[in-house]
């Protein structure tokens, strides 16, 4: 037909009566006999190399992947077989810019999820050291309190034993949130 002419690029005449290994690269020619003999002992519609690449061949020698499917027609002559050949050419092209994208997302995937990981990292070290170093001048207000209370005690009035009161809590309070600030820079981390 018209379509099959403009696919592969020979006339009708040039076709009619030659055998369908001339429209087949010739590295698929010698097996197609035994397969279209095999088909025929079987004929039945179904499509044809699944799970295969297959390739036709045009008159100028280009190949292209194609995607076939047959169908018996049975006659008072014999079998009859209708060919469909697809080219699939612009899926092929659209699956293989699939798989590009994808390999370039799981790309950047991996260099994200490393950039957060060093970020997590920087995070917990920071946390770390900044509670470490938070904690010292709170070690040194708890040390003089309790030298002051020791000290202290019997002369300081109620009103100066409840702000030193206030000061201790304060700085167990503050003591409390470095703590729970290290604790979350170790379960982001």
């Amino acid at each position: 037909n018209s379509k099959t002419e403009r696919l592969f690029g020979y006339a009708r005449h040039e076709m009619i009566g030659q055998p369908v290994e001339m429209l087949m690269p010739p590295r698929f020619r010698s097996d197609h006999t035994g397969l279209r003999q095999s088909f025929l002992q079987d004929p039945r519609p179904r499509p044809m190399g699944v799970g295969l690449e297959l390739f036709a061949r045009r008159k100028d020698g280009s190949e292209f992947p194609v995607e076939i499917s047959l169908s018996p027609l049975k006659t008072e002559e014999g079998v009859l077989v209708t060919s469909v050949v697809r080219d699939i050419t612009e899926r092929k092209e659209a699956e293989e810019r699939i798989r590009a994208l994808n390999a370039e997302l799981e790309t950047r995937v991996s260099q994200r999820t490393a950039e957060l990981e060093r970020s997590n990292e920087d995070l917990q070290q920071f946390a770390y050291v900044a509670s470490h170093d938070l904690k010292e001048p709170l070690r040194t207000v708890t040390s003089y309190a309790q030298l002051l209370e020791q000290r202290y005690r019997n002369q300081l009035s109620p009103e100066a034993a409840d702000i030193l009161e206030y000061i201790v809590d304060g700085v167990r309070r503050m003591n409390a949130l470095l703590d729970d600030l290290l604790g979350y820079s170790r379960t982001i981390g």
